[in-house]
């Protein structure tokens, strides 16, 4: 049998579909594939491995999938394993299939626990890339209610500790973006009117640091609320400017003192230097934004008008001659 990962050694390598936008701290093709239709479609299995193996085969390596979509799990693992190094497996949690085959939810944390572990048995992994959770607090689609009502910072909390577990690399919180594209947002923000705004470590893709040890926070807000709210210190992690280890060129070799939060190893490939060297990086993707805005005069004063467009496009016009498009795909019903 031809696994991905025979097909990915033999074939010339091939650009990755749509460029790529930073998931996880990992650089994946823009465009992914979606494996709930595998199932809803009935295309039967060995139609189903044969687009899998195509998908991959063509430069897709991240696969969005959950184990309450059915039997999905078991056909990626069939058509795709052992699996290629750069393929991430993206799943979701937050709904099971009752003995009738109908969705419910499942919102409780231990039971979002059972359904990362199921999604591990049925893919064959110790680790998702990332785990996504499915809120099912108005319609449409599933509504909690009774004891399936919980509060979100217990649900994130479970997710966080299997993350620190080690069974998945990140857990995304519930929103209208199941995958968001921090590069996409960039652009469209230096579209809009206004000032731009970018916060420290956007311009390279860099995540808030959940993960700080409590003896190591500094906030003041952390010790006034006795550890209750976090604070800041996640999103005031030194930025990491050259290296492979930390402290990433932030403090020079040799240094005596250390910087004052920790850096997450992960950010190696996210360092100025690194991300300067990349055509398809998030720094230099705001260089470009910046760039195109200081050069186009209807950037900066003119008007905007939004214009017809079809759905999952975003269409705006500013002043007489720019037109702006943004493809938006929004998940989170699946």
């Amino acid at each position: 049998m031809t696994t991905a990962g025979q097909l990915r050694d033999s074939r010339v390598p091939v650009p990755a579909p749509g460029g790529t936008a930073r998931l996880a701290g990992r650089a994946v093709a823009r465009i992914g594939f979606g494996a709930m239709q595998l199932e809803g479609r009935n295309a039967g299995q060995d139609t189903a491995l044969a687009v899998l193996r195509q998908a991959v085969g063509a430069g897709v390596n991240h696969i969005d999938t959950a184990q309450f979509y059915g039997d999905c799990n078991a056909l990626i693992r069939a058509a795709l394993a052992p699996y290629p190094d750069d393929l991430m497996l993206v799943s979701k949690v937050g709904a099971v299939r009752d003995g009738g085959g109908g969705l419910v939810p499942a919102q409780r944390p231990h039971e979002l626990r059972a359904q990362v572990e199921a999604n591990l048995a049925a893919l064959a992994v110790e680790r998702l890339g990332v785990v996504n959770l499915r809120r099912a607090d108005t319609a449409p689609g599933i509504v909690a209610e009774g004891d399936q009502l919980v509060d979100i910072d217990d649900q994130l909390a479970e997710l966080a500790a299997l993350r620190d577990e080690g069974t998945s690399h990140h857990y995304a919180p519930p929103g209208p973006l199941a995958v968001p594209d921090p590069g996409l947002t960039a652009r469209l923000r230096a579209a809009l009117p206004g000032a731009v705004y970018i916060y420290q470590g956007e311009e390279l893709g860099l995540w808030e640091v959940q993960d700080i040890p409590d003896e190591l926070r500094q906030d003041p807000i952390f010790y006034r609320t006795h550890g209750d709210d976090p604070g800041r210190d996640g999103s005031r992690v030194p930025l990491p400017w050259s290296g492979t280890e930390p402290p990433f060129g932030f403090t020079p070799p040799g240094a005596s003192a250390v910087p004052w939060l920790p850096q997450p190893k992960e950010w190696r490939d996210l360092t100025v230097a690194a991300e300067s060297a990349r055509a398809d990086s998030m720094l230099r993707l705001y260089q470009d934004a910046l760039r195109i805005r200081r050069a186009e005069e209807s950037l900066g004063d003119a008007p905007m008008s939004w214009q017809p467009s079809p759905d999952g496009v975003l269409a705006f016009d500013r002043g007489d001659g720019l037109r702006c498009l943004a493809g938006i795909a929004l998940y989170g019903h699946g």
